[in-house]
């Protein structure tokens, strides 16, 4: 029963990469994406294809080792260079780059069609259980693909450390340019990496012999996760776009604000970053002003509001901006922005019978989640609790 379930699951998988690879490419507007995504597919179905012919027939032990050897090596370093691209602001991949992460999927693939290239009796031979007599070539091949799987096990935990400092940057660089950040985080990866980890634990335990009792289940939860991983990369690849594609026109002052210091000043003097920036206290002094003249315009209800517009809106260049809410009102910019939209929606909670998630959306908030977060991490109230607490004392006079 759980053989046929997880043969039926591998088939839908194959399915869903066919048609998931068909949608992207017709519905992502971004040319570098559609390859990226399309490869990522491309290296699932392969998976569910070879974990499919293994069940239909033992025989195919061979081919499908010729299948996971490229999509197993192919999928993190894709996966990376999505991330990559998503995450950056100007991203470019050097040759070096290039050839670092296509090496080890270039090598797999070459011992790939080596064993495909074998006799069909040969291949039975060659990756069977019986005890049979081998050329040395042969024993090589045997060698180098056991060599590459434990490779693979390393080199998929090395890229999964890496997408996790990459995404942990670039969720630390959202708050200091957009005003609203949700669906910007790419959590949807979060649980793209824990499928990647669940397929790494169910590899490695199959492959060291772990758990040899549980293969049959093994098998069926890797199918499930191959069909969730699908059907995940189907619905994200056909509307994903890099984070900071909106500030195409203003690539430089971007990245000129980046690279200045995440954190807050909270010391006298003035953090690296901005040492050699030339702004004195008076410029700062007067940069402030005119950020509160913005504010007293009511700027912050704009729910798309990002640091460049503010930057235009208040005449001054986007660094130094940036550099003027770190050392002089100690935040960044989404601290600086989402201050004064619980400030505005205080008022509305006390002097209207507004619901709350029309004032959410009046303050400048996208959603009723994020409006309870920011309302709550600066009150330590939820918006409800205080609106009673508020209209308390009112209703005792």
């Amino acid at each position: 029963m759980q053989d046929m379930l997880s043969f039926h699951f591998f088939a839908f998988s194959q399915g869903i990469a066919l048609l998931g690879g068909l949608l992207v490419w017709r519905n992502n507007s971004d040319n570098k994406l559609k390859w990226l995504f399309s490869g990522l597919i491309l290296s699932v179905g392969l998976i569910a294809l070879a974990a499919q012919l293994v069940e239909y027939q033992e025989a195919n032990v061979s081919v499908a080792i010729a299948l996971l050897l490229p999509a197993f090596f192919g999928l993190p370093a894709l996966y990376w260079l999505l991330i990559a691209y998503l995450t950056s602001t100007d991203f470019r991949l050097s040759k070096k780059q290039l050839l670092h992460n296509s090496l080890l999927p270039g090598l797999s693939l070459i011992v790939s069609v080596c064993i495909l290239l074998l006799p069909t009796q040969r291949r039975v031979l060659v990756f069977g259980n019986g005890d049979n007599y081998l050329h040395w070539w042969e024993d090589a091949l045997l060698v180098a693909v056991f060599v590459l799987f434990v490779i693979w096990l390393l080199f998929s935990l090395t890229y999964l450390i890496k997408m996790i400092r990459r995404l942990v940057h670039y969720r630390r660089q959202l708050p200091l340019v957009f005003s609203n950040i949700e669906g910007r985080e790419l959590n949807w990866i979060n649980w793209h990496g824990l499928l990647m980890l669940l397929l790494w634990l169910l590899t490695a335990s199959g492959y060291l012999g772990v758990f040899a009792q549980l293969q049959t289940l093994n098998m069926v939860m890797g199918a499930v996760a191959c069909l969730i991983f699908m059907l995940v990369l189907t619905l994200w690849g056909t509307q994903q776009q890099p984070g900071f594609a909106l500030f195409t026109a203003q690539r430089q002052q971007l990245e000129a604000v980046l690279l200045a210091d995440t954190e807050p000043q909270t010391q006298p003097e003035q953090p690296k970053a901005y040492q050699n920036s030339g702004l004195a206290a008076a410029d700062l002094q007067l940069f402030s002003e005119k950020l509160e003249a913005c504010m007293d315009e009511q700027v912050y209800l704009d729910p798309d509001l990002t640091l460049p517009e503010l930057a235009a809106k208040s005449h001054i260049p986007a660094v130094y901006v940036s550099q003027t809410l770190s050392q002089v009102f100690k935040c960044n910019f989404y601290q600086f922005i989402n201050r004064r939209r619980i400030h505005f929606a205080q008022r509305l909670l006390t002097e209207s019978n507004q619901s709350v998630l029309d004032v959410a959306l009046a303050a400048g908030f996208n959603t009723r989640s994020a409006f309870y977060n920011a309302f709550k991490s600066q009150t330590g109230l939820t918006p409800g609790q205080y609106r009673s607490k508020s209209q308390t004392p009112k209703q005792n006079q």
